[in-house]
């Protein structure tokens, strides 16, 4: 606005010569410039990277030292606003490093695990970025993964604008004795007879024994001469009654005995990892529904729904594998009054994953081990059910405050079940306590150790700050000290 009268007034009152007119007009421009305080903001280089790190069992030998090398040097190149994350993979997924945490010298869990799930890994790396933030996904994989198509999350990756990269770590391939294919007919008719066609290539002429099992049962092996390059090795089998059939097929080259009786492996085998191949066949036909219960076949459920005409099998749940191979053979399944702990965080995701890609069915009846007290609550199981387990706000009758005391001695680095620290399951213990508070609730948190430490204070539980509040949870680290409880106490009374 001041720019018009001054301009005004250069054109009224002019100087004598055109240079003086000119330098007062830079001088007064400048000084409107100043006193208007522009801001320039540059781009926003921080961020998060995830590093995503398959643990199976695939990998080089040398794989681990290579994935830790790539870590501490991400950590050395990173500035002080970005923030570094490690997920590993295998038969789970492990958050061994959380983000903004400095220093990582091991991996949580060891390798030489049978399963590859890349998809789980990349999800559980993708949450760990803020819906708001910059951040990229960097892969450290031989790409052999098993499981779910990953190619959905990184779908989802680039919805929200997240790059996803990969350094592909891999064996060499010489010499390498592999199982490329076992073929089977995608389902038969009870009693029907089909062929299994199990495809092995061989870097050299040499002698090799298989052997195929059904249901881990052995239905055939022997020795075969095997030539250079792939061959097909042909089995016959028949399909007796209806639901599914789950076979595995082994290879190996004869070993030798050492002078102390144990078998040496032969040579030549570079790879020996890939000798393994599983196949399910569908048997066509009514598959019996599974029903869960503590009560097994005495369950009045599972009697009643007999007596309906149903075809049945009732277990325990620590009768239950939770495996695909397992849940393949049912057309659905009942969980009766049965605790999330009982199935596992593992066999929840099975399930979640069969319903899912499969569309079996899922049935959770009520009951006090059931829905949101049985642990159902944040649980994978929850995504796929037809309704929510939380309180809604309109039957909350008053409003509350709540100050969490977590402990963050030393001993709270101790590793516990899942590749996590007790440190990790008070922090998500506490985030899961924000989560249930609604807008008009109050939160704050407090850590201790030889002293409290305010985490955050007594604040009004907003769902838009709830993010920046879950990040400085899920950050609390075990700092060591002792465990002053009474100044935790007294810090928190002050706070309430």
């Amino acid at each position: 606005m001041l720019l018009v009268p001054l301009g005004a007034g250069l054109y009224a009152w002019q100087l004598p010569t055109r240079a003086l007119n000119i330098m007062r007009g830079i001088t007064l421009g400048l000084l409107v410039l100043a006193m208007a305080q522009p801001a320039l903001r540059l781009p926003d280089r921080h961020g998060y990277v995830v590093v995503v790190a398959d643990r199976s069992e695939s990998m080089p030998n040398n794989s681990e030292d290579e994935q830790l090398e790539i870590i501490k040097t991400l950590h050395s190149e990173m500035g002080s606003s970005d923030r570094l994350a490690v997920v590993s993979f295998g038969d789970r997924v492990i958050h061994d490093l959380s983000p903004g945490v400095k220093g990582m010298d091991a991996f949580k869990a060891s390798g030489d695990q049978q399963h590859s799930r890349l998809t789980d890994g990349m999800e559980a790396a993708l949450s760990l970025i803020p819906p708001d933030d910059a951040g990229r996904l960097l892969i450290l994989s031989d790409g052999r993964w098993t499981g779910r198509d990953p190619n959905t999350v990184t779908a989802k990756a680039a919805g929200r604008g997240v790059t996803v990269d990969y350094r592909w770590l891999s064996r060499a391939r010489a010499a390498d004795l592999a199982i490329r294919d076992l073929q089977v007919p995608d389902s038969v008719a009870p009693g029907q007879a089909f062929m299994l066609s199990g495809w092995v290539h061989s870097p050299r002429a040499q002698t090799i024994e298989y052997e195929l099992t059904k249901h881990g049962q052995v239905i055939s092996s022997g020795t075969r001469e095997m030539r250079l390059g792939l061959s097909r090795l042909l089995f016959r089998d028949r399909a007796k009654i209806s639901g599914t059939a789950a076979y595995q097929f082994n290879i190996r080259t004869p070993g030798s005995m050492d002078e102390n009786g144990t078998l040496v492996p032969a040579s030549g085998d570079a790879f020996p990892e890939n000798n393994q191949a599983r196949a399910l066949v569908d048997v066509r036909g009514t598959k019996p529904v599974l029903l869960v219960s503590q009560f097994g076949g005495e369950s009045g459920l599972a009697k009643l729904m007999v007596e309906g005409g149903m075809t049945l099998v009732a277990r325990k749940p620590n009768q239950c594998p939770w495996t695909l191979d397992d849940l393949s053979r049912w057309s659905g399944v009942v969980l009766e009054n049965v605790m999330a702990g009982d199935i596992g965080l593992d066999g929840m995701k099975t399930l979640k994953a069969w319903v899912e890609d499969v569309g079996a069915g899922l049935m959770m009846t009520g009951g006090e081990k059931s829905y949101a007290p049985g642990g159902y609550y944040g649980s994978p199981l929850e995504e796929i059910l037809p309704f929510s387990m939380e309180r809604r706000n309109e039957i909350r009758k008053l409003q509350t405050a709540i100050v969490v005391v977590l402990d963050r001695s030393g001993s709270m680095s101790m590793g516990v079940s899942g590749g996590k620290t007790k440190m990790d399951l008070a922090n998500l213990g506490t985030a899961q306590v924000l989560d249930l508070l609604s807008p008009t609730d109050e939160f704050g948190v407090i850590a201790v150790d030889s002293s409290p430490h305010t985490i955050l204070k007594l604040a009004s539980a907003d769902k838009q700050q709830n993010a920046v509040f879950r990040n400085k949870i899920l950050g609390i680290q075990s700092m060591g000290g002792g465990i002053y409880v009474y100044e935790a106490l007294e810090a928190t009374a002050k706070m309430l």
